[in-house]
C-alpha cells in the first residue's frame, strides 16, 4: 500500500520521488501562461497542481530538470485547449506503426514539435525516423513524377 503524501507533495513522474509543490515548476509555468492574457474558466488557479496530482499532466520536478533528465516546458508557447500542456518533456518510448520497432520520441524533439513548430499537444509520431524518411522520399518521388507528367502534357 502506498504511503499517503502530504497535500503539498507530488510524486514526480520522472524520478518517482515525492516533492513539495514548491520544488516543481508547475505554479510558475501556470503563472507565465496566465501572464499572456490567457483566461480559461475551466482552469482555476492551481489547476496544474491538481492535474499533476491526478496524473493528467506531464511534468517533472526542478531536480530532474536541473539534472537533465527532463526539459522544462513552456505552456504559453504550446498549442493546447482540450488537452493539458506539457510542463516538462521526458523521453517517451513509442512503437512504429510501420515496422513495429520501438523508438524514442526524445524530450528535445517533443519540445521542438510543440513549442517551435506549434503542433497540437495531443499529436504524437506514429513512425520511427527511418520509416518517416521512407514515407517522405516516396511522397517526394510521387510529386516529382507528377511534375514530369504535367510538364509533358
Amino acid at each position: 500500500m502506498e504511503k499517503a503524501r502530504p497535500p503539498d507533495q507530488l510524486r514526480c513522474p520522472c524520478c518517482g520521488e515525492s516533492r513539495p509543490v514548491a520544488e516543481t515548476p508547475l505554479l510558475r509555468a501556470e503563472a507565465e501562461w496566465l501572464a499572456t492574457g490567457a483566461f480559461d474558466a475551466r482552469r482555476p488557479p492551481g489547476w496544474s497542481v491538481e492535474a499533476a496530482r491526478e496524473g493528467r499532466l506531464q511534468w517533472a520536478c526542478s531536480r530532474c530538470i536541473r539534472a537533465g533528465l527532463a526539459l522544462e516546458g513552456r505552456p504559453a508557447l504550446q498549442t493546447w485547449c482540450d488537452f493539458e500542456p506539457y510542463f516538462a518533456f521526458i523521453d517517451a518510448k513509442m512503437t512504429c506503426r510501420d515496422c513495429g520497432r520501438s523508438f524514442v520520441f526524445s524530450a528535445a524533439e517533443q519540445r521542438h514539435w510543440y513549442e517551435t513548430l506549434k503542433f497540437w499537444v495531443q499529436s504524437r509520431p506514429k513512425q520511427c525516423l527511418a520509416c518517416r524518411r521512407v514515407r517522405r522520399a516516396r511522397r517526394r518521388e510521387a510529386r516529382e513524377e507528377q511534375d514530369r507528367r504535367d510538364a509533358g502534357s
